[in-house]
């Protein structure tokens, strides 16, 4: 039943969707019949354009995933006026990352919240490489 109901959305809103991008038009021809006229160049147009943008969102989504890194680490130090974040490492080396309000979305939910986080406390911050910067994409303690 669920799938029914599944189904009959998706062929509303096509239809609903096609009716105001002009895919088809409808017209009376007689007392009881209709006739419905596809305009196969629009919907070609369309299914072209909306194939375009989901190839586009792809693409920037891999490039983002690839660029994806995380390390685990102490705490060293924020600076909530930099908006920096240092983080030491297993191998000793301290590094720094940078931080926005997009960082501490998911994990420590403000800047303030985050230098509340005690030193030393292990944390994890999942991040991007851009160039010479790391940007912090989410933080949160480590498990």
């Amino acid at each position: 039943m669920k799938l029914f109901k599944f189904i009959a959305l998706v062929v509303v809103a096509v239809a609903v969707t096609g009716y105001f991008m002009d895919w088809y038009s409808v017209t009376k021809t007689g007392d009881d019949s209709y006739t419905v006229k596809l305009v196969f160049d629009k919907i070609k147009k369309a299914t072209e354009n909306a194939t375009k943008k989901t190839r586009s969102a792809l693409e920037k989504l891999k490039a983002k995933i690839a660029n994806a890194r995380s390390m685990t680490g102490t705490l060293v130090s924020v600076n909530v006026i930099a908006g920096t974040l240092d983080i030491k490492g297993d191998d000793g080396q301290t590094t720094q990352f940078q931080l926005d309000a997009d960082s501490l979305e998911g994990g420590v939910k403000d800047l303030t919240a985050l230098k509340a986080i005690a030193q030393g406390q292990a944390i994890e911050v999942h991040y991007e490489k851009s160039g010479d910067t790391l940007k912090a994409l989410k933080i949160k303690p480590a498990k």
